[in-house]
């Protein structure tokens, strides 16, 4: 009973800090499945891809009522384009490469990330106040075929490497919006979850066939998760997008530091 109360703590918790930073939580969620609760690490990914599925669809639907411009749809379509392919690609390739070479590779990736957002959140863009700042929509030109390309390309870049590693989409995808698009962090979190809606959904209909989906532990994990979105949602409206940045600098580094530990 204590353990299952503790899955339940873990699961609120996961809920806030997902939707404050735009992921989707697996990072959290499969050691908690699997740790804690005993689920082996195929069921605890499948579990995890499933309860992920409501929890950024009840945050980015949390972000969409809040502030209707946050979500930026039709960049998250076209990004998503080249993200799945790119996970599926990059699944398949992971099965060539020395795991510790992609490990090192990427953690190191991830540290210069997480210090290029720690730094640029006290400056510039970043450090603006976003609640008064909206998204420049002249550089954000879907009808330019260049600009196309370019999402799409992004979109490729971060599905590869979420597959290759088994990285949450956010992780890649926030970075990538914040640090080449230029989007406001605000932006980049809420457009994050929405694409991780997608993703999710594809994921968890695969282990669903594969049999790997534990739906009563899942369906009484989801109304926890939900419930933290909506506070982290919340939360996230009052903070300043330099220290939402902040934080996101801090996953990456504790993920960067998690992956070459697992070496």
């Amino acid at each position: 009973m204590l353990v299952f109360i503790e899955a339940i703590v873990f699961a609120l918790f996961i809920g806030i800090v997902a939707s404050i930073l735009g992921i989707g939580g697996g990072v959290f969620l499969v050691p908690t499945l699997n740790l804690i609760l005993g689920l082996n690490m195929h069921k605890a990914i499948g579990t995890s891809l499933f309860v992920i599925f409501f929890l950024t669809l009840s945050a980015s639907l949390s972000y969409f009522r809040r502030k209707r411009n946050l979500v930026l749809w039709k960049l998250a379509l076209v990004f998503e384009s080249g993200s799945v392919p790119g996970a599926y690609l990059g699944a398949h390739l992971s099965n060539t490469l020395p795991s510790s070479w992609l490990k090192i590779g990427f953690s190191m990736v991830l540290l210069y990330t997480a210090f290029r957002m720690w730094r640029g959140a006290g400056k510039g863009r970043s450090g603006e106040n976003e609640s008064k700042q909206s998204t420049n929509m002249k550089q954000i030109d879907l009808k330019d075929p260049r600009y196309i390309i370019l999402l799409i390309g992004l979109g490729l870049i971060a599905g590869l490497l979420s597959g290759l590693l088994g990285i949450g989409g956010g992780v890649v995808k926030v970075p990538i919006m914040k640090l080449i698009l230029g989007l406001p962090m605000h932006n980049a979190v809420a457009t994050s979850a929405f694409m991780i809606v997608i993703t999710s959904f594809m994921g968890s209909s695969t282990h669903f066939i594969m049999g790997n989906v534990d739906y009563l532990l899942g369906l009484t994990l989801i109304p926890f998760v939900m419930l933290g979105s909506n506070i982290g949602t919340r939360i996230a409206m009052r903070l300043k997008g330099a220290t939402i940045s902040r934080f996101f600098a801090v996953l990456l580094a504790f993920v960067a530091i998690r992956m070459i530990l697992s070496i």
